[in-house]
């Protein structure tokens, strides 16, 4: 069964508006990958995350410009 933070995060990388998401190792937070998009409309959709708004979680985001990316990721340069 899909719990509804599942569901958001899932929603969200069908409509790539995620690019990845994992948990942190250890298991204290997440991590996401987000590309092309204002950093208002970001914490626009962050601050609809189940988590946050029951309370649980924060988020904060870290912009970065990619300057080497693997083969197969070269569009991850035209974001930055």
């Amino acid at each position: 069964m899909e719990t509804g933070p599942r569901r958001w995060l899932n929603d969200l990388i069908a409509r790539q508006l995620l690019l990845v998401a994992g948990r942190q190792v250890p298991l204290v937070g997440g991590v996401y990958l987000a590309a092309g998009m204002p950093v208002e409309d970001l914490d626009r959709i962050l601050a609809t995350d189940p988590y946050v708004l029951n309370g649980v979680a924060t988020h904060s985001v870290v912009e970065f410009v990619p300057l080497l990316v693997s083969n197969g990721l070269e569009n991850l340069k035209s974001h930055g």
